[in-house]
């Protein structure tokens, strides 16, 4: 033995490639850890060795490929067992394939398995198993769990003579899903083709799901999930093309979820559904999605195409943030928008085209927030309003819109209470402007209704209270600006344009905040040669606010 083997600590005589040491590999990785210290070292030598995988704590060694293992990737041979013994005997090293078509019937990942699948195809074969057991990759202890899961490119499909889902995660920390696509291929049906149940701190990106056309066959589904980040997708489904939902007694919550910049479509249900379902107690809270195109597929949905729901009434969805969303719902069925009973909500920058009921439906949600979001050219005939509020308090509309309304442009109704109109367009809807039913304060301030029967429509039957309509623009209606307002109503500053000038005009006081009007005050008296007192007078009174009685 040399002096300079001799001088090695225990866990320094062994090279990982010739010329690396661990003590030398681990300066070199820095804070990267021990995955990109070995694509460092693997690099650097373009070498590998096979002296298996590494205890934790321990440096690993290069990359695997399965076609030195046995997996043929020819299409025609079933290379279940031969992937599976790769897996299982190289945990923690990076295992490459070949390009090819790999036929298997399931493929179960350890803690520590990375998959470069490069542009290999995973074709799974002879396995009709449902549910999460059967899925063709997924981690393999659904029950204790996994961590550490990479999958990296290539494509997942199904096959002629199998059915079930394509990948799964159930219990899983860590996992990491980038640049894969999955794809029904030549399966008569895929439920579910991408799942994530109970896992934590996930990453998928850049993935492409093609799926079916029938109910069941969801894009991408996560239940009870915590610190999931979605990037870049595109999904196409039959049934949700994205999912967050609890369901199946749920014992975790899901929390902390950020969707951006995808692409989302269905043939049979919603593009995005965010659903809490009657038996569960679990939440979800803490959802972000950003950057979000929802289209209708070719020969379109029988789908409504967003749905966000408490089915336990509970309010067991809370702060739900969505930030630049286009939804164009020109083929879809139902309201482009429902939501029920969700507490803390931000919708800021939606964008709405073609609804084929409501553009947007809220129902018992609390402490609302829209800013700039619009409904624009909801179908004709819908019998609809663009926007509808029912029994929801604390809502504020900024900058929203609603465009060739069938019906009313703004509906509120069903014991709703304080909400707040700023700036809101109404224009060329089919009635009112703004209906109002049941309300308990509503303000509408600097809002424009252009065209229709009334700008303002305060029902009869169950009129609102505490109206406030401040420095508001009524133009073009065929009947009132503001119809049958109650006592309380307070106008103040109140344009109206193209009028008929019979029928009922604004009733109760009008003045700021309900006050009487007081009468202007005179000025009387001389100037006294006070030009500039003489100036503020004239001033005043081009204004309004004084009589200039003033002589001399």
């Amino acid at each position: 033995m040399s002096a300079e083997s001799k001088a090695r600590s225990p866990g320094e005589d062994t090279p990982v490639q010739a010329g690396w040491r661990r003590r030398d590999l681990l300066t070199l990785g820095g804070g990267v850890g021990v995955a990109g210290v070995l694509t460092a070292a693997v690099t650097a030598t373009g070498r590998s060795t096979d002296s298996g995988a590494a205890a934790c704590g321990q440096v690993l060694h290069g990359p695997v490929h399965v076609g030195d293992h046995g997996a043929r990737g020819d299409g025609v041979t079933d290379d279940t067992a031969a992937l599976q013994s790769v897996v299982d005997e190289h945990a923690g090293r990076v295992i490459v394939f070949g390009s090819g078509t790999y036929l298997v019937s399931q493929l179960l990942l350890p803690t520590g398995t990375y998959l470069d699948l490069g542009s290999a195809v995973l074709r799974r074969t002879g396995n009709t198993e449902g549910a999460a057991g059967g899925t063709t990759l997924r981690n393999a202890d659904l029950d204790g769990g996994n961590a550490d899961i990479t999958v990296l490119g290539g494509t997942i499909e199904g096959g002629a003579d199998a059915t079930g889902r394509l990948l799964g995660f159930v219990n899983t920390q860590r996992v990491d899903v980038r640049g894969t696509t999955l794809r029904k291929g030549g399966s008569a049906f895929v439920d579910w083709m991408f799942v994530l149940q109970a896992c934590e701190d996930v990453h998928v990106s850049d993935v492409r799901i093609t799926g079916g056309t029938e109910v069941g066959e969801d894009g991408l589904h996560i239940k009870a999930c915590s610190r999931v980040t979605v990037a870049n997708c595109t999904i196409e489904s039959g049934d949700d093309a994205l999912a967050i939902v609890q369901q199946y007694r749920q014992q975790k919550p899901v929390r902390d979820i950020a969707v951006t910049n995808c692409v989302l479509s269905s043939r049979s249900a919603h593009m995005i559904r965010i659903s809490v379902f009657p038996e569960e107690a679990e939440p979800i809270e803490g959802v972000v999605l950003s950057n979000i195109l929802g289209r209708t597929p070719p020969g379109g949905s029988v789908g409504t195409p967003v749905l966000v729901n408490d089915d336990t009434g509970q309010g067991l969805i809370r702060r739900l943030s969505i930030d630049n969303v286009v939804i164009d719902a020109r083929d879809s069925a139902g309201d482009a928008w429902r939501l029920a009973n969700v507490r803390g909500i931000g919708l800021r920058g939606v964008r709405v085209v073609g609804a084929d009921t409501r553009s947007f439906r809220f129902e018992a949600c609390t402490d609302v927030s829209l800013s700039d979001c619009h409904a624009e050219a909801p179908r004709p005939g819908s019998g609809n309003a663009a926007w509808t509020f029912a029994a929801c308090r604390d809502v504020s509309l900024v900058n929203c819109s609603a465009t060739q309304a069938p019906v009313h442009g703004f509906e509120v109704n069903g014991a709703s209470s304080a909400f707040r109109f700023i700036s809101c367009h109404s224009t060329d809807s089919g009635a009112y402007g703004f209906h109002l039913e049941e309300v308990v304060g509503v303000l509408l301030s600097a809002c424009v209704a252009t065209g229709g029967v009334q700008g303002v429509n305060c029902d009869v039957a169950s009129p609102p209270s505490g109206v406030r309509v401040l420095g508001c623009r009524f133009t073009g209606q065929t009947d009132r600006a503001v119809k049958t307002p109650p006592a309380s109503t307070t106008v103040l500053a109140i344009t109206e344009e193209s009028v008929p000038p019979s029928g009922d005009r604004l009733a109760g006081p009008i003045g700021f905040f309900g006050a009487q009007p007081v009468p202007r005050p005179s000025v009387v008296g001389s100037r006294g040669g006070n030009e500039a007192l003489a100036a503020l007078i004239r001033a005043l009174a081009d204004l309004g606010l004084v009589e200039d009685d003033t002589v001399g």
